[in-house]
């Protein structure tokens, strides 16, 4: 069966649409919600992006 891919490595929110729209299913982060001084609003603009791209937000 198909399996979904992850992408990982350097993605800032800015660019999850442009991933998700080449076919990823989603995205992981690390040094982006590790390295900045508000980790929480770091996680919510990711969620926010992935739900855009997903169509999931208008």
């Amino acid at each position: 069966g198909d399996l979904p891919v992850v992408a990982i490595g350097g993605i800032e929110p800015s660019r999850v649409d442009e991933v998700v729209g080449a076919g990823a299913a989603g995205v992981a982060v690390l040094r982006g919600v590790w390295d900045v001084p508000a980790p929480e609003d770091a996680v919510r603009d990711y969620i926010s992006a992935l739900a855009h791209a997903s169509g999931s937000v208008g």
